[in-house]
């Protein structure tokens, strides 16, 4: 963990403003408002929880953003061990990812915590050199794991205003 990248965005102002930023040339979601205490490449979202993961940030100072959203038990292994490629879908065999953190965010499960339900995705930084962009740009799939390295775990609450 890195928790100097650590940053509750839980109650920042409309969910509904979605900013774009670019990062070595590729545009990428940085939700409403900026932090401007950390620089552009650090995400901080309406209604998410970000937590830093400890990279070798000079190795990827120009490797693009995404965002990958997966089932929580899988947190701890991709964070610890890297990405596995999976068994291959709409584009082929590859870690899926987007720029975008609502499009990643659909490939989330929900899951719950003391009663609370939330959904979770992580930050990565990508080698654009070794992903495949397709979609009009939303998804990007890396054959090669070693093209995408999680840097940092942001999670929302998601059942605010439910009836139960």
């Amino acid at each position: 963990r890195d928790p100097t990248r650590d940053c509750d965005y839980t109650s920042a102002y409309s969910e509904d403003v979605l900013e774009f930023s670019t990062r070595v040339g590729y545009r990428y979601g940085i939700p409403y408002p900026h932090d401007t205490r950390y620089p552009h490449d650090t995400q901080y979202l309406y209604g998410w929880n970000f937590l830093g993961i400890k990279i070798n940030e000079r190795d990827t100072e120009d490797w693009a953003i995404t965002y990958h959203g997966t089932k929580s038990y899988f947190f701890n292994s991709i964070c610890k061990e890297g990405y596995k490629v999976g068994p291959g879908a709409n584009y082929g065999r590859g870690v899926y990812s987007s720029p975008n953190i609502e499009v990643a965010s659909g490939y989330a499960e929900e899951f719950v915590i003391e009663g609370n339900t939330y959904i979770g995705v992580l930050q990565n930084r990508v080698n654009r050199k070794g992903a495949n962009i397709v979609n009009d740009g939303q998804i990007w799939v890396c054959p090669d794991p070693a093209n995408i390295i999680p840097c940092g775990l942001c999670i929302k609450r998601v059942d605010y205003g439910r009836n139960y």
